[in-house]
């Protein structure tokens, strides 16, 4: 996520945020999706799908085929995102295969910078984390003996829909690479929003046949966890990747982003973006997409 001095990758990982949600959703933990096979991404789409060797012997690169199928499928019928086309995908099972592809395909992160975000987090089992580096999405579905296709198939569906959505952010706002973003409010909307609407479609774009995922249960359980932290909505505006602060903005963003989605719609969150890279200013972009002054939202809330 970018922050007011320098720019972080948006990432989602699935044991780190998604297990932690089951806190108060115990059964988010145990249900499983079934991914839906009808063909929605064309074939060129399906070919920017790059893996190594042991990603494509366990099943890995067939789940991801599906998934971004299904993804696509949701922003062209439902969401009317037609210009939008996913970047390319590459997936490993290992932090060090997973660079190896990696850097065939893209140059926006040195290895060390790789290597230092996903070797702390794609180490044990059912962990899938992802980044989008504004070209590609790298996703580290880590394989072990105990490895469970079905279990993963699951996260990895959700995590994929997390940073489709950032993909699908840049592209609305005109955005090609990380070279280009400016960590500004202005460039990106607030940063709470702009990490909890890909929260919150993970979660519930994710896994559409996953049962019991209800907005208003789920925000009831965010805003007991919300509760926790001091920071208000305007200081999480900016990005700031410092633990607390991060934990914040994921889990208030995502609350936040919720009930603007109960309330107005998904389409409206993509409203806002698009408006917002047409030149408008995030404030302006808010009122125009969601009928309602930020900060009487942030009184709402």
């Amino acid at each position: 996520s970018p922050h007011s001095s320098h720019w972080q990758v948006p990432c989602c990982g699935s044991n780190e945020r998604q297990q932690t949600l089951v806190t108060f959703n115990k059964f988010l933990t145990y249900l499983l999706c079934v991914l839906l096979t009808v063909s929605f991404a064309t074939s060129e789409e399906r070919n920017q799908i790059l893996t190594d060797s042991q990603s494509e012997a366990n099943g890995a690169f067939l789940a991801v085929e599906q998934s971004l199928d299904r993804h696509m499928a949701i922003f062209r019928n439902d969401l009317n995102v037609y210009d939008f086309h996913p970047p390319s995908i590459v997936i490993g099972s290992t932090p060090t295969s997973l660079w190896d592809v990696f850097s065939r395909e893209s140059s926006a992160l040195s290895q060390f910078e790789f290597l230092d975000a996903f070797t702390p987090r794609c180490n044990s089992r059912e962990t899938v984390y992802g980044i989008y580096t504004g070209d590609v999405i790298a996703l580290c579905i880590f394989d072990s003996e105990n490895f469970d296709p079905e279990i993963s198939r699951k996260f990895i569906s959700i995590t994929l829909a997390h940073e489709l959505f950032h993909a699908a952010q840049f592209s609305l706002l005109g955005i090609n690479s990380l070279d280009e973003v400016k960590s500004s409010i202005d460039t990106l909307g607030p940063a709470w929003l702009l990490e909890g609407s890909a929260f919150y479609f993970g979660e519930f774009h994710g896994c559409p046949s996953c049962d019991g995922l209800e907005p208003n249960n789920v925000i009831n359980g965010l805003s007991r966890i919300s509760e926790g932290f001091s920071q208000s909505y305007e200081e999480l505006e900016l990005f700031d990747d410092s633990p607390p602060h991060s934990e914040a903005l994921y889990y208030k963003g995502f609350l936040a982003s919720l009930v603007l989605a109960r309330d107005h719609g998904d389409k409206a969150l993509i409203e806002f973006y698009e408006r917002l890279g047409s030149g408008e200013k995030w404030e302006s972009a808010f009122y125009s997409s969601f009928g309602i002054e930020v900060d009487d939202f942030y009184s709402e809330l």
